[in-house]
């Protein structure tokens, strides 16, 4: 049998987020075809490190950050024998290309953005945002190819970065269908009574990092008028950030603390996920939307803000799903209780559409560029 192609995957850590839950899924997705996948990080650390297939070499070459770990990756790409290497998140993706020139690579970068560029370089300090976009501007097009997850990121990166939009490819995230769904039926075993009750109750779940992009004060406070009409119905917030603590004290300002439940990082989201009235996204904006496409996978209903970009391609425009205004708890409200009141969209429809975004079409169109 001939030697099996070499790929590498670079991302940051294993911290929860969408890019890196990404890159796991495509990592284990390559090995499944047949190649020798090395999934590089620059530390080890986070809860998804547990969740990588055994198939896949997993590489940590221990830097403190990524822009202090040139010098480690430049050493990696030089030794590892890969022919094609993608990474993740724009100042991983400037690293990895200065350490590629460095080590004078002669294989194929393909580096990929997973975030509305403008948007959210546009909550950094303004020096470092100039830094980042000179960076990439100059150094993007030295990549083979540049990956958008959605057409509406596409979309904004050809203006903020003044690159060909011909010559940016879109590919949806791989969303893993099969193991969302064995996974919704699984009860975890060591959580509290408390969070154990929450099964029995109907609630309205949020998930994801908590950090001001997520808008969860938008959610906790359209939560209260929607609490006002039901009694009954609870919000269920999934995640850990930054805005931890600030969230807790709207609770508490909002005197909704026995109705809504801020649970941090749960391994396995999809069982709460799966038992929800409906998902509620409340972004101020999106690269993709991971947990939007899960949610339809399980077929459960969802409300999302119309938010660049992600949202609005994946639920079709509101075919799929409730898009409301940004910035507005009164809409975002009306749509929850008009989901718990009548919900109009039909489970079978929302979970062919989640598999549409199946990693199998993924991992072919990334595989089509390592054998490119």
């Amino acid at each position: 049998m001939a030697s099996l192609k070499k790929i590498s995957l670079i991302m940051p850590s294993f911290r929860g987020g969408g890019a890196e839950r990404v890159f796991i899924d495509l990592a284990e997705g390559l090995a499944d075809k047949g190649f020798n996948v090395d999934l590089v990080v620059i530390n080890d650390e986070g809860p998804y490190r547990d969740s990588v297939n055994p198939k896949v070499n997993v590489i940590c070459i221990f830097g403190r950050s990524a822009s202090r770990s040139v010098f480690k990756l430049q050493r990696y790409i030089k030794g590892c024998g890969s022919t094609t290497i993608f990474s993740c998140l724009t100042h991983l993706n400037i690293i990895v290309l200065i350490a590629s020139q460095l080590a004078r690579f002669k294989g194929r970068i393909v580096v990929t953005e997973h975030n509305h560029y403008s948007l959210e370089k546009a909550g950094l300090p303004s020096r470092k945002a100039f830094l980042l976009k000179l960076c990439a501007k100059y150094l993007y097009p030295l990549a083979e190819n540049v990956i958008a997850v959605s057409e509406g990121v596409a979309d904004d990166l050809s203006v903020s970065l003044d690159l060909d939009r011909d010559s940016l490819q879109v590919i949806y995230n791989p969303i893993d269908s099969s193991r969302i769904r064995t996974l919704s039926e699984c009860i975890p075993l060591n959580i509290s009574p408390i969070v154990n009750e929450l099964f029995s109750k109907r609630y309205l779940i949020g998930i994801g990092r908590l950090v001001k992009q997520k808008r969860y004060d938008l959610m906790i406070k359209a939560f209260r008028q929607v609490r006002s009409r039901d009694k009954n119905i609870i919000l269920v917030i999934l995640g850990d950030g930054p805005q931890k603590n600030q969230l807790m004290k709207l609770i508490e300002d909002e005197q909704l603390n026995d109705c809504v439940y801020l649970l941090g990082f749960i391994d396995n989201p999809f069982c709460f996920l799966a038992a929800a009235e409906a998902l509620v996204l409340s972004s101020d904006f999106e690269g993709f939307g991971n947990v939007i496409a899960e949610a339809l996978v399980l077929g459960v209903p969802v409300i999302s803000t119309d938010c660049p970009s992600g949202p609005n391609e994946i639920l079709m425009g509101g075919q799929f799903g409730t898009l409301v205004k940004l910035d507005n708890p009164d809409s975002l409200a009306a749509a929850m209780v008009a989901v718990l009141e009548e919900n109009r969209f039909q489970k079978n429809e929302l979970i062919e559409r989640g598999n549409e975004f199946d990693k199998v079409v993924a991992v072919e169109q990334y595989e089509k560029l390592c054998r490119g």
